[in-house]
Formats: C-alpha cells, structure tokens, sequence
C-alpha cells in the first residue's frame, strides 16, 4: 500500500534528479582558417600542421551550454512468424540513437554561432563545396550530471560521451524588431549525428564504465 511517509522519506534519502545541474565538455575542433596565425607551431605524425588559435578563439563556449538531451535509443527488429497462428515476434538485430540537441546563449559577438558556423565550414567547405576527412571534422562531447545531493569526492552521477560527433544541422535563429525585450536571448541551437553514446555511473561513490 502507497504510503505518503515512505515515499518522502525515499525522496528525502536519495534526492531528485536534477536537469539544470549539468556540464558539457566538447573536445575541440581545430579549424584551419584566417583566425589563426599564419605559421605552424608543429606537426603531426602524419605531417599536417596544427596552427595555434588566436586569443579569442580559445574563448570556452561551453559554460554557456543552456539545454542538453541525453540521446534517445530505439532496437531496430526484423519480425518473425512462429508456427500457426501463433503471434509475430520481433528480434533485435541493431540499435538506433536519436539526435544529440545543445543550446548556446550567444554571448554579444554571436561567437557562439561563428564557433559552430566554423564547424560546418569544415565538414563541406563553403567555397571549395570539399568535405572534410571524417576523423577531422568528428569529436567526442561529454556531458556530467550532478547530484542535488553533495558527496565528497563530487563525482558526477551519470556521465555519457557522444562518440564522433558532428552538426547535423543548426537551427534557425528568428530576429524581429517588434521584440525589444531585454530579457530576450539568441540561442544557438544544434543537432548532432553520432557514432556511439558511452555511459558512465556512479554507485556508492564508485564508478563505472558501459
């Protein structure tokens, strides 16, 4: 039987899941534009250069990540036909992720949406219409969820990293003149297409890898 008391108490004890408290770290993309100094400062083993950003491009994007999903995952089955009349089943055979969604706040510049905008650039060049090497232009985005309850080591309660990411699209961003409330944001919107999405938990203050 339902009981009120049980019930606070369990929420008291173990907390509530909280969707603001959240961080997302996005491995950095290297753009090779006319934001970065003209001069190598190494190579790699392969012999490409790698270019240092300029100061304003190692500005972190990330502390103005305002919305996150964790991915939706869907079994895609073929169907089977037992004997007689007896009903179709489905069996697995592979799994299927639904986009990954952040938002950014745009900071005044809109650096946010350049950021992005940069990303694309590198996937299918908006000149030369190349599309960029796929190790190139993929990279992992990690996202930490913390307990609203405080633990001593301050470890992330559920942690997922999206695997080889990169923009599937950024939305649209509606400008209007009748709007001239201040409190109104521009936010940069992007859907992501992935290879993998890998878990991570935190039992008992230990932690564990999917």
């Amino acid at each position: 039987m339902f009981s009120l008391t049980n019930f606070t108490s369990h929420i008291e004890k173990n907390g509530i899941a909280r969707s603001s408290r959240f961080i997302i770290n996005i491995h950095p993309v290297n753009f090779y534009s006319s934001d970065f100094s003209g001069y190598p400062t190494k190579f790699t083993e392969s012999g490409e250069p790698v270019f240092t950003a300029n100061v304003e491009e190692k500005r972190d994007i990330t502390i103005r990540c305002s919305k996150a999903n964790i991915p939706g995952i869907q079994m895609l089955t073929n169907e089977l036909n037992l004997y007689g009349a007896m009903p179709v089943i489905n069996i697995p055979q592979k799994r299927k992720y639904d986009l990954f969604a952040i938002s950014f706040i745009n900071s005044a510049d809109m650096y946010e949406k350049k950021y992005f905008d940069k990303w694309m650039d590198k996937i299918n060049d908006f000149q030369s219409n190349n599309i960029g090497y796929y190790n190139d232009i993929t990279k992992d985005i990690t996202v930490k969820m913390y307990s609203d309850k405080d633990n001593e080591e301050n470890f992330p309660q559920y942690e997922y990293t999206i695997k080889k990411a990169f923009p599937a699209n950024i939305e649209n961003i509606q400008l209007d003149w009748a709007n001239t409330n201040e409190a109104t944001m521009i936010t940069t919107d992007v859907n992501f297409y992935f290879e993998q999405l890998v878990f991570t938990h935190v039992d008992n203050n230990k932690q564990y890898n999917s």
